[in-house]
């Protein structure tokens, strides 16, 4: 009896230490459960918008197109030019953050002919501005960015005048600038045949450095 007994006993604590035992894992499995938490960090990511490089933009290359007929101011003799002007040299200066000047030259270093033609390009910007992608006004003082263009020749220099009652002279447009590189076009033109003080003066085109 006291043996029927005991293994009564020894059986009902095993199987207390069994049920206790699975609830705490059911429990802690549960807790576990509950205890966890996913945490989404949405991130935002930051583009930085990268300007636009020599490379992109000045993808045109150099042609220019020239005429002077009927043009006497200030030269020694009159000279005629129709055609394309072909660059053999080029040079870029940037002065100030505000001023630069661009050459161009159809004859190389060294020669000496009569036919010997420089463009002279001279990019101005006032009133807080500094160089940039704009449009050049032929020597318009009052406006933010201005340009002067001339066209020296071994006869003189060659202006784009004007009298009253014609249109503007027009523009030189640029498209990018840095100290290194410059590019755009030139939008020039003035057409007075009969009156050689201003003649017919054309310069047209785009030009790359």
């Amino acid at each position: 009896m006291k043996k029927q007994l005991t293994l009564i006993v020894l059986a009902a604590f095993t199987f207390g230490m069994v049920s206790c035992g699975g609830g705490e894992e059911e429990s802690a499995e549960k807790e576990g459960k509950e205890g966890t938490t996913t945490t989404e960090t949405n991130v935002e990511e930051t583009v930085e918008e990268v300007a636009p490089t020599f490379e992109d933009v000045c993808t045109a290359a150099t042609d220019i197109f020239l005429q002077v007929e009927n043009y006497e101011y200030d030269l020694t003799e009159p000279f005629t030019h129709n055609g394309a002007f072909e660059v053999k040299r080029s040079q870029w200066s940037v002065l100030t953050d505000s001023t630069a000047e661009l050459k161009l030259y159809n004859y190389d270093l060294g020669e000496d002919t009569g036919n010997n033609l420089d463009i002279y390009v001279k990019l101005n910007a006032k009133n807080g501005n500094v160089l940039a992608p704009a449009m050049y006004p032929y020597q318009d003082w009052e406006n933010d960015y201005w340009a002067k263009v001339n066209i020296i020749s071994p006869q003189g220099t060659v202006w784009f005048n004007w009298v009253s009652g014609m249109p503007e002279q027009g523009n030189v447009q640029i498209d990018y600038v840095d100290k290194d590189h410059v590019c755009g076009k030139f939008m020039l033109e003035v057409n007075q045949p009969d009156n050689t003080t201003v003649g017919h003066v054309v310069l047209n085109g785009s030009f790359n450095y």
